[in-house]
């Protein structure tokens, strides 16, 4: 503990585990750009009226889903796996490396109109592609710069059909997120 210039006792461990614990999500989970109106639009054009629902309910009975694409940089630690799990209101990430080493995010998740919100960080995962157990999405902030377009291909880790992986990217190409980083689709 230590005392502050107004005679209050405060308790600097905690103060330093939590820094820790924020800048380490920050870290894991990279700087998404400021969301761009103009995919926004062709993602709901996409959803034609019927944006998916049931999103965290859907990845709930999942169990574990693996990301098998991402936008490049969209992990800025290079991990060789990332796999989550959801809860009712927030999600396990984990992020495998590879020597072996695991660390993992504990983000905060609300389901809202065809996407996921952390509240935390203002960043909002739109569900653009989802179909047996395949899903492609655009991640982006309410505020900050712009950027360019990130987004991942996530599928359920017990089994989907890659053809559908395939169909997730040229969705995702035509409302100008562009996979080209691959990861394998099962960690430990």
């Amino acid at each position: 503990m230590f005392i502050s210039m107004n005679g209050e006792k405060k308790n600097m461990g905690f103060r330093i585990f939590l820094l820790t614990a924020l800048s380490s999500t920050f870290l894991h989970l990279g700087h998404a750009s400021k969301c761009d109106q103009e995919i926004i639009e062709k993602i709901i054009e996409y959803w034609n009226g019927y944006p998916p629902g049931h999103i965290i309910e859907t990845a709930i009975a999942n169990v574990k889903e693996v990301v098998v694409g991402t936008t490049h940089g969209y992990y800025p630690d290079c991990p060789t796996c990332v796999y989550s799990f959801f809860m009712p209101d927030r999600v396990l990430i984990a992020h495998v490396y590879g020597d072996g080493e695991t660390a993992v995010d504990v983000v905060p998740q609300i389901e809202e109109h065809g996407a996921t919100y952390d509240p935390t960080t203002c960043t909002l995962r739109y569900h653009v592609y989802t179909k047996c157990n395949v899903t492609g999405f655009y991640t982006c902030t309410t505020y900050g710069e712009e950027g360019d377009a990130r987004g991942a291909i996530k599928v359920r880790a017990d089994g989907y059909d890659p053809t559908y992986v395939e169909e997730a990217k040229e969705v995702l190409k035509c409302i100008g997120v562009e996979i080209t980083d691959e990861y394998p689709d099962h960690c430990c």
